[in-house]
This record gives C-alpha cells, structure tokens and sequence, in this order.
C-alpha cells in the first residue's frame, strides 16, 4: 500500500503549489484538493479580489469545497457576500455547510442577515430559514427584530420550525428581559422547551439565573 501511495504525493504536492500560484485557476480544477487548497491560499488575504473568489466557491458541487469557501468568508469577507451566504444556508442539501455559512454570514452582518432569514420564515420550508436564524442569534449580539418568532414557537405546524423559531428567540432576546425564555423553556411543546434550553446554554448570562431557577421550580 505504501509503494502504492508514493506516486501520488507529488500530485498532491503540484496542486497545493498550483494553487497558491494562481487559485483562480485551482478552483475551476476537477480535484476537490485543489479547490480546497485554492480556497486556503485565499484566506491568507483579504481584498475584493479574493473576495469574489470565494463568492463563487459557494456554488462549488462538492460540499466540503462549499463549506470551506462559506469558512474562509468570515476571514476574507465583508457584509457585501451576506446575501450568498444567506442563500447556501437556506439550500445546501447538509446540515453542517447550512450551519457554517449561517455561522458567516452572522459573523459578517448578523442584522442583515437575520432579516433576510425571517423573509423566507413562513411557508414549507420556512424551517430551513428558522434553522439558520437560530444560529444567527446564538453567534452574535445584534439589534434583532424578529417579532414574530414567539408565534411560530408556538403556532407553526412543523416540528422542526417551532423548535428553531424557539432557539432564534430567545439567542435573539437579551438575557435581562426573562419572561420569553420562561414561556418557550415551560412550552408544553417538548421541543420548544428543549430548544429554548439549548439556545440559553450556548450564551450563559448570571441574568438568566433567575429565570433558569423559576423553570425548574415550575
């Protein structure tokens, strides 16, 4: 096995040269290394050349290419590549290049990108946008104004829309102002309540100590 891997590495070695060379070219390659490896030289600096770049990796085919492109963003980008990062977030086939472009996007312009998200709420796939809204919140504290999530927390005919909805609240809500996170954490919805849970975890605050306290007393 070993004699066998020898012939390849300087193939792997000519991409990852290729690629800092010229990546513009390393990304239209067929190898998935190259591309990524294209995508690396690029977070190395940040300028609207490189930028534009790695926009356009996320529409790569491959998903670990897509994942990477929405990563260097949060290095390379600015609140001008939301919109693209909002879009893959709503429409990648996986979970986690959702997460990581969600996760960019709100690094870049979490505002912006909650906004966008909430447009797309409502209808039958409104859980996708709930789902990377919910991660918007939990990234980055922001002025949100995102009113209608304690109704879909409660109303939404989805499971997975109500539970999303829920963790977008209360990431969104200021831990001072407690009263949401008790009525989503006391949902008689398993979900909502275990959602609203989790989304608290991941941004402790002392300020919610007494809510937390009046929830298991309840």
């Amino acid at each position: 096995m070993r004699l066998l891997a020898l012939p390849f590495l300087p193939l792997a070695l000519l991409a990852a040269l290729s690629a800092q060379d010229d990546p513009a070219k390393a990304l239209k390659s067929k190898d998935v290394s190259a591309r990524l490896a294209a995508l690396e030289s690029l977070s190395k600096e940040k300028n609207a050349k490189n930028e534009k770049l790695v926009v356009g990796a996320l529409k790569d085919d491959d998903w670990e290419v897509a994942e990477k492109a929405a990563f260097v963003l949060e290095t390379v980008g600015t609140a001008a590549s939301v919109p693209e990062l909002v879009e893959l977030a709503l429409e990648a086939p996986i979970a986690r290049v959702r997460a990581t472009a969600a996760h960019a996007a709100a690094m870049l312009g979490a505002e912006g990108a909650a906004e966008m998200h909430s447009k797309k709420s409502g209808g039958k796939e409104g859980w996708r946008a709930l789902e990377a809204l919910a991660v918007v919140t939990s990234t980055k504290d922001a002025n949100y104004e995102l009113k209608q999530l304690e109704k879909l927390a409660e109303n939404a005919k989805d499971d997975r829309a109500r539970a999303f909805a829920a963790a977008a609240a209360v990431g969104a809500t200021s831990a001072e102002k407690g009263e949401l996170f008790v009525k989503l954490a006391t949902s008689a919805h398993a979900q909502v309540a275990c959602a609203a849970l989790e989304a608290a975890a991941k941004r402790p605050s002392a300020a919610r100590i007494e809510p937390l306290a009046e929830v298991l007393l309840r």
